[in-house]
């Protein structure tokens, strides 16, 4: 937790006593500490949280490529690591652990899927998917957690949360493409699709037997109009010339008339 400088040197958990506080006057709603994933900022931000009704630790570390090599200078596998131990010391002093891949809309699909899946796995009950830079749009960040609710084998057993950054005043949009695939009720209209199809491919249908259905209704339909009685050619021929004869009459009558404003008062 950070920490403030006096003036005679000395050093006091300034944000640590501030969080108590608010801990022991806020009661009803759920109280979290952030924390890097370091195992001194873990236990320092459970000891603010020690005295709060409903704690819960929110711990991150960087996932994407740029973040690793010039922010952490770790490898795939040590960030894995990190998280892994740092959401475990977490879950081992209060239930309510929540996870964020910091930076994970440029994070790689498939290692940011693991990385969730250990972290959930090692004690997480909330994943957070943040757009830190704030550069998303609508469509690639409800593609991103629609991405980590298929493709994370464990993702049941934990909450998905946002986490959206303003820069190009799509925060609330892309909040809310994020939430509807998964939103409540029906679970989003992608997800009500896919249960459509996978029931339409358990029923053995296929597009050559919807084709099938549509040319025997089409060839009822034909059927059904040769069974009505039909006048014979020759008097629809002529009922068709003297209606072709009446529209030509009309369209004389009316080009010989004179527009209105060339008419003459009697």
């Amino acid at each position: 937790m950070a920490r403030r400088s006096t003036k005679a040197g000395g050093r006091i958990p300034a944000t640590r006593h501030r969080v108590s506080l608010i801990t022991r006057e806020v009661r009803e709603p759920v109280i979290a500490g952030l924390a890097r994933a370091h195992p001194g900022d873990v236990d320092a931000c459970w000891r603010a949280l020690a005295d709060a009704e409903s704690p819960r630790t929110h711990v991150f570390v960087s996932s994407s490529e740029i973040h690793m090599a010039h922010q952490l200078r770790k490898s795939r596998e040590q960030v894995t690591e990190l998280a892994r131990a740092a959401v475990a010391r977490a879950a081992a002093h209060c239930p309510d652990v929540e996870f964020s891949p910091m930076d994970a809309t440029r994070s790689d699909p498939a290692f940011l899927h693991e990385l969730l899946e250990t972290v959930i796995a090692a004690g997480a009950t909330t994943v957070n998917i943040p757009d830190t830079v704030g550069y998303a749009l609508p469509h690639e960040f409800g593609a991103l957690i629609s991405g980590v609710a298929e493709h994370v084998p464990n993702i049941a057993r934990a909450r998905i949360s946002v986490h959206c950054h303003d820069d190009l005043g799509l925060a609330t949009a892309n909040s809310l493409a994020g939430l509807l695939p998964r939103g409540a009720p029906g679970r989003g209209r992608d997800q009500r699709h896919r249960r459509a199809r996978r029931q339409h491919r358990a029923r053995g249908s296929d597009h050559g037997a919807r084709d099938a259905r549509r040319s025997r209704r089409a060839a009822q339909r034909r059927a059904h109009r040769g069974a009505l009685p039909r006048e014979p050619p020759g008097r629809a021929r002529l009922r068709a010339r003297r209606a072709a004869a009446q529209v030509g009459r009309r369209a004389q009558r009316l080009s010989a008339t004179p527009p209105a404003s060339t008419r003459t008062a009697c």
